[in-house]
């Protein structure tokens, strides 16, 4: 279940690294200290916008049920899954850092897309990249 805002006061928020947009339900974002760089999908793109650190969990589980018309169980449950896989690969900060700031605006073609869960995968790391044998 998403936490009120009084239980989400330091709601981690992403780190600022570079990323880019490939299709609304598709992006790509670099770690730049680790290389390694991973690939969002479904509705993970527009999540990872979201936390910018000026929006509470609550607040993005009902963005996610306005612009994908989805029930606020399964927002819930897609936005907490998504945030702990965040965590698990140190993608987002409990500091103060700034997550830059992206206008976030709800445009009618997001709202068209067939909704579809949250995912992240790895891709790989540019460290290793022209170290083959």
């Amino acid at each position: 279940m998403v936490s009120t805002p009084e239980q989400n006061h330091g709601l981690p928020r992403r780190l600022n690294l570079p990323w880019r947009q490939l299709a609304e339900d598709r992006a790509m974002l670099l770690n730049l200290d680790s290389g390694d760089y991973y690939e969002l999908g479904g509705s993970a793109p527009y999540i990872w916008r979201c936390l910018d650190g000026t929006r509470q969990s609550g607040e993005i589980a009902r963005l996610l049920m306005d612009v994908y018309q989805i029930d606020s169980s399964r927002a819930e449950s897609d936005l907490n899954a998504f945030i702990c896989e965040l965590e698990k690969t140190g993608l987002l900060s409990d500091s103060a850092q700034a997550a830059g700031q992206d206008d976030l605006t709800i445009d009618e073609s997001s709202a068209k897309l067939p909704y579809q869960a949250p995912t992240i995968g790895s891709k790989g790391n540019l460290k290793y990249l022209g170290q083959l044998d």
